[in-house]
């Protein structure tokens, strides 16, 4: 892609005004590129950028239950049935750690960052706490998913550090347990099909 030349007595001559325009263009091009290069959450607004990051948050949650689920059933199972702990018993235990620190870390930048609903919250906060369902995405739910994010880091530490496989199971069990009750407590259901 060039510059078109133009003939003139056999000659072949370049169109400067065409040139200089199409020098132009391209330059303002180059500049939109190099922009979203250096700046590229410019690309989406934070309008844009919410409810692609709520439905990620929501979408992760499911994967989440699923995963608490496994590991629970895997637990018990490996407690009451005295089951030597094995590799998958460890996969399934940081993979449930890693999807759970993901999630959190999701929801910390709809928190502080993108989500309406908080910054509703914030901007009269006196009047938030007096509506339930706004003191809940403000408060309650930060903080339940906060403690959630405690518990499944002292389980898989505890778990790690047990040197009997039934205790490694009985630890994972009773804190992946209470990890879940915390997370049901804290998701905002009312929110679910809306």
């Amino acid at each position: 892609m060039g510059i078109p030349p133009k003939k003139k007595n056999g000659l072949l001559l370049f169109d400067w005004l065409s040139f200089k325009n199409k020098h132009v263009e391209y330059n303002q091009i180059q500049n939109q590129i190099e922009s979203l290069l250096l700046y590229p959450y410019e690309l989406f607004t934070q309008k844009d950028m919410y409810p692609i990051i709520l439905h990620i948050h929501d979408m992760l949650r499911w994967a989440l239950l699923i995963l608490f689920i496994i590991v629970i059933v895997k637990s018990f199972a490996g407690w009451f049935g005295r089951k030597a702990w094995s590799k998958s018993d460890s996969i399934f235990g940081i993979v449930l750690t890693a999807a759970y620190d993901l999630q959190f870390l999701i929801g910390i930048v709809l928190y502080a960052f993108l989500s309406p609903l908080v910054k509703a919250a914030f901007s009269d906060f006196g009047a938030a706490m007096k509506t339930s369902s706004l003191r809940f995405i403000a408060v309650e739910h930060i903080f339940i998913m906060f403690l959630a994010l405690i518990v499944v880091h002292i389980g898989k530490a505890k778990s790690k550090k047990a040197k009997e496989a039934v205790r490694k199971h009985k630890l994972m069990a009773i804190y992946s347990t209470i990890a879940l009750v915390l997370v049901l407590a804290g998701i905002p259901w009312e929110r679910l099909f809306v």
